[in-house]
């Protein structure tokens, strides 16, 4: 994996995207989370006030891995291993963003 890639997916600390989910109200603006699963390189599961949700990550777009209609892409399933490297059982802090849907994250 080249070194462009990898600083790219290190950005997964700092930016994130929720896909489908809302919160109740955050502490000091952040919501605790954990990591409990990494779906592929930009998806991953966290689990918040007991509830599991999907997180897209913002602003990275890595190969496929698990797309029900694509064959797994070239250094997909290298971005999903940083990434499961990374983030899996890590606990993050979820900030809500202008939207409902958007966040950033601090670990």
């Amino acid at each position: 994996m080249g070194k462009g890639m990898k600083k790219a997916l290190a950005c997964v600390i700092l930016l994130f995207f929720l896909a489908g989910c809302t919160f109740g109200q955050p502490t000091n603006g952040f919501i605790d989370a954990e990591v409990i699963k990494v779906i592929d390189g930009d998806t991953i599961k966290v689990r918040v006030n007991g509830k599991e949700e999907t997180v897209r990550l913002l602003l990275i777009d890595t190969p496929e891995t698990v797309h029900p209609t694509k064959p797994v892409q070239p250094f997909g399933v290298e971005a999903s291993n940083f990434t499961k490297e990374k983030l899996t059982g890590k606990d993050v802090q979820l900030e809500m963003d202008v939207g409902e849907r958007v966040s950033t994250v601090e670990c």
